[in-house]
């Protein structure tokens, strides 16, 4: 990760390019850094209210793990008219925190933002001051400082990439395997699980096993099976079934294919298999 430093100067500069609050948050989502420290002034103002303050955090969790899970930038608008932005902060390919853009009025929606903050707070005269004072950002401009903001988050997680990957990740996800061996099994969910790109954990899980996750995956359910139809009288279908396989049929070909047999002649059969 860059150096304490290093983020200060990335933050202050993103700030005085954009004009807009910049800010860096940990897998908890809980803000550790900013630039500048305070919120915007009607942010501050309409966060007095507990019940406001309640609506932008869950929208902000919610840009959060939709970030988490597509593992790219997410450019939205707050409950209250505001656009933000948040993009992922990666450390050895695994979502190490967040990086957030924030509090920016696209131009012509003041009275949108208005009419939304209105009910929360209580003098009309110094809602519409705060609102004049936020930066005014056309849509253009936005999409645009959402990208710089993507970029920079490549920055401050560039120095960290380089480095050894973490030595307990393949085996993290092959303990995750075996434990849900039995439900839908995809290169996404293991990524959403463990919070990490499709490339490291692929990368890193053939090193580690000298197969591809999707392999290892289909190994385990085989020799899954093979006890089943060697130690218990279940009907084939519900083997299937337990072992994680979408369809009996699929299940068959995939058995015949691997281990030379159908799983009826194996069971009728398996001392040499």
């Amino acid at each position: 990760m860059a150096t304490a430093a290093e983020t200060e100067k990335i933050l202050r500069d993103l700030y005085l390019i954009s004009g807009l609050r910049i800010s860096l948050h940990d897998t908890e989502f809980n803000e550790t850094a900013a630039y500048p420290e305070g919120v915007s002034g009607f942010c501050e103002l309409v966060q007095r209210n507990p019940k406001a303050r309640m609506h932008c955090l869950f929208t902000d969790r919610d840009a959060f793990e939709r970030v988490r899970h597509a593992g790219r930038s997410y450019l939205y608008k707050c409950r209250f008219g505001l656009y933000e932005a948040a993009c992922p902060l990666y450390r050895n390919g695994m979502i190490a925190g967040y990086l957030m853009m924030g509090q920016a009025l696209e131009e012509g929606t003041g009275d949108v933002a208005l009419a939304e903050a209105l009910p929360y707070v209580g003098d009309r005269e110094e809602l519409e001051r705060r609102i004049a004072s936020l930066p005014p950002v056309s849509a253009e401009k936005l999409r645009a400082l959402a990208d710089t903001v993507a970029l920079c988050a490549e920055r401050l997680t560039e120095s960290a990439s380089v480095g050894a990957p973490p030595p307990d990740l393949a085996a993290a996800v092959v303990g995750y395997i075996n434990r849900n061996i039995g439900s839908r099994l995809t290169l996404q969910r293991l990524c959403d699980a463990f919070h990490c790109s499709k490339s490291t954990l692929t990368k890193l899980f053939r090193r580690s096993c000298g197969v591809s996750v999707n392999e290892y995956i289909t190994a385990r359910r085989i020799d899954i099976a093979k006890e089943l139809l060697r130690y218990t009288e279940l009907p084939v279908g519900r083997i299937s079934d337990k072992c994680g396989f979408s369809d009996p049929l699929y299940f068959s070909r995939c058995f015949s294919s691997r281990v030379g047999l159908s799983p009826l002649q194996f069971r009728k059969n398996p001392v040499k298999h």
